[in-house]
């Protein structure tokens, strides 16, 4: 399985975890981790999640960004991470 980190740009909303950690569990993805703070200068949340499987994550990205909140994705690789640090 493909480990992969998501760093989130978010509106402030009371759903906006709810709504992605709904998206990541429908799509058949294992949640490894997540954190999630709030930026003083925008009032917007920074989240980063890493998931785990042997679906495709450009489709968990475009599905995460259909969600109206979410205002930007990064998507990492671990295996490159790993290879570099």
């Amino acid at each position: 399985m493909q480990q992969h980190t998501l760093k989130i740009t978010a509106k402030q909303q009371p759903v906006v975890m709810e709504r992605l950690l709904q998206v990541i569990r429908y799509r058949g993805f294992n949640l490894l981790s997540v954190s999630m703070f709030t930026t003083e200068q925008t009032n917007q949340l920074a989240i980063v999640v890493s998931v785990e499987s042997d679906k495709s994550i450009k489709n968990l990205k475009n599905q995460l960004l259909k969600i109206i909140d979410i205002d930007q994705i990064k998507v990492e690789d671990q295996a490159l991470q790993k290879i570099t640090a």
